[in-house]
């Protein structure tokens, strides 16, 4: 049976690479201004995640802050991939339980 996340997402990853790359770094600003995501690609196809300052309301630095639309976001697409990237997190939490 599927997961919530397999139901959502299909990966086609060879069209990913075609666009991202191995051996490459991507940034994106935060929506505060205060801070940047970056992601690296290795050549061994893992992906590195980095925070490079800001700091959210709940204390927690460095933090990345992708608003919504309404709030003033300006990186949707982004925000999209993290609620999924917390989704795939849950369900492989509860996978190992």
């Amino acid at each position: 049976m599927k997961s919530d996340f397999e139901k959502m997402v299909k990966i086609d990853w060879p069209k990913i690479w075609e666009k991202i790359g191995t051996n490459s770094l991507h940034m994106v600003e935060c929506d505060d201004a205060e801070g940047y995501l970056h992601v690296g690609v290795s050549c061994d196809g893992d992906f590195h995640l980095n925070l490079e300052r800001g700091r959210n309301q709940l204390g927690m630095t460095p933090s990345f802050r992708a608003r919504t639309f309404a709030g003033g976001g300006m990186h949707e697409k982004v925000r999209q991939a993290l609620a999924l990237l917390t989704l795939a997190i849950i369900e492989d939490t509860q996978e190992g339980k």
